[in-house]
């Protein structure tokens, strides 16, 4: 084929195109690590950059001042009323997985249903545009499985949250009778429970693996916010913008 300035040899061929644009590469999964804990980090053991994984140990507070007023109302109250403030920290932090752990999988179930939710709409949208008979018929049954799968992702999410919904009741009531328990030294009794807790605080664990972001902690610091940002780097998704339309790849 003669071009005016060339000859080219007509083929079939890959015509490969380019484009510069700007973006970011943001992760699906982020997690901030934070603590209530007004005590000192004793001991650091990530920095900037490092890579962790689930359940690894992020830091350590120092305790000793959590200790010295646990020995001091654990020498005020009775050894019932001692057993019982260990009981409500036990049903407390019960509670705490339980609701957490709710969390996720109400968020998980509901991400299905997103997801399912726009395989539907696509396969609508393939056979609201498909002219041919033979093709459309096979966009529908496309169609049907994909309004099967919304369907079932639907209720699975109504089977978790009634269930987790119940779950989390009872560990709300385990937690009102233990605080009901208690005798006169009620408050005493309750302090010493939030004691425990906080003793069982003082060790910061990931809760889940990936590159840390961002650090806003020293050893030696005390907390203030959000103590480091955990980003899982195998779940990443780029945005770019494109003619002022965002446009994003997972």
């Amino acid at each position: 084929v003669y071009d005016g300035e060339q000859v080219q040899k007509y083929e079939l061929h890959d015509i490969s195109s380019s484009i510069n644009v700007s973006g970011k590469v943001e992760s699906q999964n982020v997690s901030d690590v934070t603590s209530e804990l007004t005590s000192k980090v004793k001991q650091l053991n990530v920095a900037l950059g490092d890579h962790v994984n689930e359940g690894d140990v992020l830091l350590i507070f120092d305790d000793s001042e959590i200790q010295e007023q646990i020995n001091e109302l654990e020498s005020q109250i009775s050894e019932s009323d001692k057993l019982i403030a260990k009981e409500l920290e036990i049903a407390e932090r019960d509670l705490a997985y339980t609701q957490s752990e709710s969390s996720r999988r109400v968020n998980t179930a509901s991400e299905a249903i997103t997801k399912a939710q726009k395989v539907y709409d696509d396969a609508l949208s393939t056979y609201n545009k498909t002219s041919d008979p033979s093709e459309k018929s096979a966009a529908k049954q496309i169609v049907d499985e994909a309004q099967n799968a919304l369907n079932t992702a639907k209720a699975e999410y109504d089977e978790i949250k009634s269930s987790t919904d119940q779950t989390n009741q009872a560990a709300q009531d385990a937690v009102d009778i233990k605080k009901m328990s208690s005798s006169s030294n009620n408050e005493a009794t309750k302090q010493l429970s939030k004691l425990y807790r906080q003793l069982n605080e003082v060790t910061v664990k990931a809760g889940q693996s990936g590159i840390i972001t961002s650090l806003n902690i020293a050893q030696g610091g005390i907390p203030n916010g959000v103590l480091m940002r955990i980003e899982d780097n195998t779940k990443l998704k780029v945005k770019v913008n494109i003619n002022e339309k965002d446009i994003t790849k997972t």
